[in-house]
């Protein structure tokens, strides 16, 4: 006859099966409190051409600031094999033609250096699943080419970045961070505990690693250099104002440690103390620009480092109109954004959002002009700036916010050719100084990817014919934009 089990053992078992009982039932709690977001196909991705010509385009080539008129552009195999004077010779055999008739403009893909795609953008009083295959198609939709995800699950989205380069997935090329390491209360555990259907915020608290000491900092940055990410993310930020943030000490021992490990490392900042403190400790590059007024010391101090600065307004502003009820999508937004998540925050319906916890008060604060000075006195002192979103979130859709945030720097004072540089071989300078990584994107030029844009019209000129979209090719894939249902 087999022996009674121990009785410690048995308390064990009870105990577990307990504790297996409990996890499934929070775990069908929080699936059960999100809802299906309604989503359609938005992009379709052709075979690799064998050869492709952009005959008579206007051509940036994002190696400086200069546009080349009458370029003919040969793509073969699914990289830029030549570029020249257009009237040239046509390669040998089957070739597909697309004539830009002089008025067309080819400039490489467009890289988004903030965003989330593990997240619905849905308004806080909207449960949606997040759906990431239909993030990734409006950010091709809208000619965004290549994507820094900045905090997620590094193993969904590693799994993501690999069915995209396989062709299994359409959508932009990912490089991403893991979860971001913040200071134990800090930023985003508020918001996410006030906002999350219970228990999802408060598990939140579990998943995202926290650092209140340098010691505990190069602890959560070794953990994360062992999972499956290109970069690393800590955040410095008061959200709420009364919260803690990340210590200077703790701060520069994260960023050390990141160098550490041969990997670049993006720090969220709130304020413009933060801002110069993390620069000045070796930040690799700033994830949003500073919501108070710079002063002329810290911007001078911010151009010696010359870290580049995301700014995100599309993001920090669009929250702030979706609060004081005077939020419109862009029409390329509406083309591609379930109607589900805009309509709740459009004019008046948006007023709800000024009530929400944590978010309400931040909404509050933004101040439009300030943001907008920043990002002028930051370009004219010669800061770098790349072009990030934070999306998807509301006000800040994936592709359409893109556009917007290039709009509102533009109208800042930022010009042109400086945006397209922003939006393209600037960032991608970020990625080929990874030791793991080279530059084979974000220019139009012999040897590149062909990851292009074709839009129609001169931006110079006319800044809306960078939404006047033609075509985009990915990897030279010719992508084709579906009609929404």
């Amino acid at each position: 006859m087999p022996t009674m089990l121990p009785r410690w053992l048995r308390r064990a078992l009870w105990l577990l099966l307990l504790l297996i009982v409990v996890v499934a039932a929070l775990a069908l709690r929080i699936a059960c409190s999100f809802e299906t977001l309604p989503v359609w196909p938005l992009v379709q991705l052709g075979p690799v051409e064998p050869q492709l010509v952009f005959r008579d385009v206007r051509v940036f080539p994002a190696t400086g600031h200069e546009f080349l008129e009458h370029q003919d552009v040969v793509v073969r195999a699914g990289r830029i094999e030549s570029i020249g004077p257009t009237g040239g010779p046509l390669p040998d055999g089957p070739t597909r033609i697309i004539e830009g008739n002089g008025t067309q403009t080819l400039l490489p893909g467009l890289i988004d250096a903030h965003v989330h795609l593990l997240s619905s953008g849905g308004a806080p009083w909207q449960a949606y699943h997040f759906v990431p295959e239909h993030n990734l198609e409006a950010h091709l939709y809208a000619g965004v080419t290549t994507v820094f995800d900045l905090g997620g699950f590094p193993g969904q989205l590693e799994e993501l970045a690999t069915k995209v380069e396989s062709g299994e997935l359409p959508g932009p090329r990912i490089f991403h961070t893991g979860s971001p390491i913040t200071a134990p209360g800090s930023h985003p555990l508020p918001a996410a505990q006030a906002l999350l259907p219970w228990p999802a915020g408060q598990l939140l608290g579990f998943i995202i690693p926290t650092a209140a000491t340098p010691a505990e900092a190069r602890a959560a940055v070794a953990a994360m250099a062992t999972e499956p990410v290109d970069y690393v993310k800590a955040i410095c930020e008061h959200i709420p104002a009364d919260s803690p943030a990340m210590d200077e000490a703790t701060l520069t021992a994260a960023i050390a440690a990141a160098h550490e490990h041969q990997l670049k490392i993006f720090v969220h900042v709130g304020d413009a103390t933060q801002a110069v403190m993390a620069a000045q400790a070796g930040a690799d590059v700033l994830a949003h620009g500073p919501r108070d007024r710079l002063s002329p010391e810290q911007v001078a101090a911010l151009a010696r480092t010359r870290v580049p600065v995301i700014m995100t307004m599309a993001g920090w502003l669009g929250v702030h109109e979706i609060g004081a009820g005077t939020y419109e999508p862009s029409g390329l937004d509406r083309a591609i954004t379930p109607a589900e998540l805009l309509d709740a925050v459009t004019g008046a319906a948006g007023r709800r959002l000024d009530a929400t916890p944590v978010i309400g008060a931040m909404a509050r604060e933004v101040d439009p002009a300030v943001m907008r000075g920043n990002a002028r006195v930051l370009y004219e002192a010669g800061v770098p700036l790349l072009i990030g979103t934070d999306s998807a979130l509301p006000g800040a859709y994936p592709g359409g916010g893109f556009h917007e945030e290039l709009r509102l720097l533009h109208e800042a004072g930022v010009p042109v050719s400086e945006l397209l540089l922003a939006a393209t071989s600037r960032a991608a300078a970020i990625v080929a100084a990874q030791p793991d990584f080279g530059l084979d994107f974000g220019q139009v030029a012999p040897g590149m990817s062909a990851d292009l844009l074709l839009v129609e019209g001169d931006p110079r000129e006319d800044f809306g014919a960078l939404t006047r979209i033609v075509k985009v090719i990915r990897a030279g894939r010719v992508v084709q934009r579906l009609e929404r249902p």
